[in-house]
């Protein structure tokens, strides 16, 4: 009996500290972020892959590292980050982060100069949002964006 107690703490210890250390980590980074600190947020989120396929992840990391790696200028980076929020989509299906991933890879394809990729991507993104009020700010940019490719 003292062994399985024992080991259900060892267990309730290890959630609880990956969830700290996700939630630390993943908001030291989007403040590096937003403070133009780009190499500092990316030595931040390596510090949470280990439990980045976690569900209480909630796709978060690899969704800021896309954004740093567009931000930084390496569409080619960002590519395999947006795509592993587009391909986890079922662990968090209410989230945000699937559809501004759609739009993270429609403008990674572009910038990289895959025109008919990011047309495929800014596509599903306007299905997806077909309905959404038309003033949406990252509707609104992606339209303009696309209207670019042509």
């Amino acid at each position: 009996m003292d062994t399985l107690i024992g080991r259900l703490l060892i267990s309730a210890l290890f959630i609880v500290s990956g969830i700290w250390k996700i939630t630390h980590f993943s908001t030291t980074a989007a403040y590096m972020v937003r403070t133009g600190n780009l190499t500092g947020a990316l030595t931040e989120l390596d510090k949470v892959k280990p439990f980045e396929d976690a569900t209480m992840a909630k796709l978060w990391p690899a969704y800021l590292r896309g954004q740093i790696y567009l931000a930084r200028k390496e569409p080619t980076r960002a590519v395999p980050e947006f795509q592993h929020v587009i391909d986890h989509r079922s662990e968090s299906s209410d989230s945000l982060l699937y559809p501004m991933s759609l739009l993270g890879r429609a403008r990674a394809a572009s910038a990289a100069g895959e025109r008919s990729t990011a047309e495929q991507y800014y596509g599903q993104l306007f299905e997806m949002w077909r309905d959404a009020d038309k003033d949406l700010e990252p509707l609104v940019e992606a339209t303009r964006e696309a209207l670019l490719l042509h």
